[in-house]
């Protein structure tokens, strides 16, 4: 698997304020991780808690809230993991398939794509 960073914003909870963030592309992971200090000076607190487990392999839980992801011009609301201060941001896979992005591990980059909706059917409902 190729691992490569990309830079992200993630924002306050009014969306006024973005700090630049460069986090490891990493679609094994289910949220985006960020060091909790961070998050905490954007005004964000944990909302919920989930079961994670880390590359050490312990199931630990941990601190969520929704936070706006910025990628290029598109901001989305995103599940975000409060990580310890010293963590290394994470930018996981239900971010990307929120932004629509895949992941190109030969130029070290996000690509648009097309989600699928395999369930519906466009001319049970006029399209």
């Amino acid at each position: 698997m190729t691992t490569f960073r990309f830079p992200i914003q993630i924002g306050d909870p009014a969306r006024q304020r973005f700090e630049n963030v460069e986090a490891w592309v990493d679609t094994g992971a289910s949220y985006t991780l960020v060091p909790g200090c961070m998050l905490e000076s954007l005004g964000h607190t944990p909302t919920h808690r989930r079961s994670c487990r880390p590359a050490n392999g312990n199931i630990v839980e941990m601190g969520l809230c929704q936070v706006p992801l910025r990628i290029g011009e598109d901001t989305v609301m995103v599940s975000c993991v409060f990580g310890d201060n010293d963590s290394e941001a994470l930018l996981g896979a239900t971010a990307l398939e929120e932004l629509g992005l895949g992941v190109d591990p030969v130029n070290h980059t996000l690509v648009p794509i097309v989600l699928n909706l395999l369930g519906f059917s466009p001319e049970a409902h006029g399209y």
